[in-house]
């Protein structure tokens, strides 16, 4: 029987940050990638779906990503979700706020493609135990 992939979702407006995340993720074959282009797209999908890690940009149109966050803490099924900003807002009052939030992760744009796989990979273990 095999294994089921990490699910990871990413909620992100802009067409070429989301080609360019299905092309990162063509290297992390251990994860399975689902992209949605909106927060109301989001939480449908996480609150039907088994999803392991969000990643989200937090400048979108609508809902923003702390509104993200705040709802899919505020889902019984997401609540413990590790929810990770992906984000040009990259000043240390941005960061502090994405800490005190309550992200996983606050990763700046443009990221080390390297160390933001291993931030995925190290939630995904995380959301696992």
């Amino acid at each position: 029987m095999a294994t089921k992939l990490p699910q990871v979702l990413y909620v992100e407006d802009d067409l070429v940050n989301r080609i360019l995340m299905e092309e990162i993720f063509v290297l992390a074959e251990d994860m399975q990638l689902i992209i949605v282009e909106n927060g109301a797209e989001a939480l449908n999908l996480a609150a039907s779906e088994d999803i392991d890690v969000v990643i989200t940009d937090i400048q979108l149109p609508g809902t923003n990503g702390y509104e993200i966050l705040e709802a899919l803490r505020s889902l019984p099924r997401t609540h413990e979700v590790p929810v990770i900003a992906l984000s040009a807002l990259a000043m240390r009052s941005d960061l502090e706020r994405g800490a005190t939030a309550g992200f996983a992760a606050y990763i700046t744009k443009p990221m080390d493609i390297g160390s933001m796989i291993a931030t995925v990979r190290d939630c995904c273990t995380a959301a696992a135990a």
